[in-house]
């Protein structure tokens, strides 16, 4: 087997430190912003909406989106970053993009999602393009198919979080050319009354 990643795993490893950093930075920026919107002073160990709490707007306008789960979120992403693709690495088992979103979710929220970007592409809410919030899953098409081949996670601000083939665990724009000619759907998983709805 020829580990693509190993060659080059010395000059990623700044680039993904740097980009963790800025996932953080973000997160707590955000985190601040929110809790200057939540009138609830408690603290809820499971990602619900409280009824004294106001939803927040933006790509986080849903209602179990609060200073807390916002931060649980990003902090579980921002551990992922820089996780080489499965079978690139010799030192780290590594990951693929329905893996990735699968192991996000159980942890965020013990929601298990089916193992292939096809079957997840099925459940939860489907979501238009321009209506996309945080924690959205996003699907694209990768390959000659036509069909669902990749997904990733939205995170706002035209950005989404999926493991790459060729680079593992990245933070992508979502409007780039490349992912905007290549966008299939989005389903909404996370959210109030959507829990592993088809269509």
């Amino acid at each position: 087997m020829t580990y693509k990643t190993d060659e080059r795993f010395n000059t990623r490893i700044s680039r993904t430190l740097a980009v963790r950093a800025l996932l953080l930075a973000a997160c707590f920026s955000l985190t601040f912003s929110a809790c200057r919107r939540v009138n609830s002073p408690s603290v809820r160990e499971e990602p619900q909406r409280s009824s004294n709490s106001r939803e927040l707007k933006g790509p986080y306008n849903s209602g179990i989106w609060n200073s807390e789960t916002i931060t649980k979120m990003g902090v579980i992403l921002q551990e992922y970053l820089g996780t080489p693709y499965q079978g690139t690495s010799k030192y780290q088992t590594g990951i693929d993009c329905s893996r990735f979103t699968s192991e996000v979710y159980r942890r965020f929220d013990k929601i298990k999602l089916p193992r292939t970007a096809r079957d997840q592409s099925k459940v939860g809410e489907k979501v238009q393009r321009s209506k996309l919030r945080y924690g959205d899953l996003v699907f694209f098409r990768t390959n000659r198919g036509g069909g669902v081949s990749h997904v990733g996670i939205y995170v706002g601000f035209d950005r989404f979080v999926h493991a790459s083939s060729s680079r593992g665990v990245v933070i992508d724009a979502f409007n780039s050319k490349y992912w905007s000619q290549r966008f299939l759907a989005a389903r909404r998983v996370l959210g109030d009354n959507v829990r592993k709805k088809s269509n």
